[in-house]
């Protein structure tokens, strides 16, 4: 088997006032089938390793080759294909805004939900899969999440929790799953101050830009009016 996978004096500099150089000339090849383990402490840069490899950061010097060819060089269609085969996994209590942005470089808060507009969400768990999608007869990609472990979606109108929960950009949908052991569930209010609604299920499929709702397995439901009425 052939080298699918090969890193050569590659470096990634953050700059600013400490000019922190995250990937110091990082060199290896990697075969097909073949098993390469990572392991550092926190902000050592494994997670800028893998950004760096898929095309997410720019590196400052040095060459990434998969099947033989620069990275560097794939067009944007090119790009989501390796994206769509070489993924990245995130562990430890991953926080993870999404939201609507002007440009490339904007960065989200994670802390704060009512921050990021009516189509924002903030995921929390304990792992994080991201993949870009690429949309048939288009030049542009679909962002897909797959999260699990203490699994929480917010958003301006919902709460969601589940053992797993997916979102896919291009049908606005979300699942959430329960394991056996706990349900998935949704707290829903579209509006402040409003009626508020609770399902639990095995599994719920939610729409957040409609806040349509479909629940199968249901275990049990509550509904609210809102104060004074």
């Amino acid at each position: 088997m052939g080298i699918m996978l090969s890193l050569q004096e590659v470096t990634k500099i953050y700059p600013g006032v400490k000019h922190i150089k995250a990937i110091d000339s990082l060199s290896f090849d990697l075969e097909e089938g073949e098993i390469c383990t990572v392991v550092g402490p926190s902000g050592c840069g494994k997670t800028t390793l893998g950004k760096t490899i898929l095309g997410l950061v720019p590196a400052a010097g040095g060459v990434t080759l998969y099947d033989g060819r620069n990275i560097s060089e794939f067009t944007p269609g090119e790009l989501r294909r390796l994206r769509a085969r070489i993924q990245m996994i995130f562990q430890d209590q991953v926080r993870t805004a999404y939201a609507p942005v002007d440009c490339f470089s904007a960065v989200l808060p994670v802390d704060n939900p009512g921050a990021l507009g009516e189509r924002g969400v903030l995921i929390r768990s304990d792992w994080l899969k991201v993949n870009e999608a690429p949309l048939p007869g288009s030049d542009s990609g679909s962002m897909e999440l797959m999260a699990g472990g203490n699994a929480t979606a917010e958003g301006d109108t919902f709460f969601s929790r589940a053992a797993r929960m997916s979102y896919a950009q291009a049908k606005d949908l979300l699942i959430l799953e329960g394991d056996g052991r706990t349900l998935a569930e949704v707290f829903h209010q579209p509006q402040v101050g409003g009626q508020t609604s609770k399902h639990a299920a095995r599994k719920i499929l939610y729409w957040p830009g409609t806040g349509r709702l479909e629940i199968e397995d249901a275990r049990s439901f509550e509904f609210n009016e809102a104060p004074g009425r």
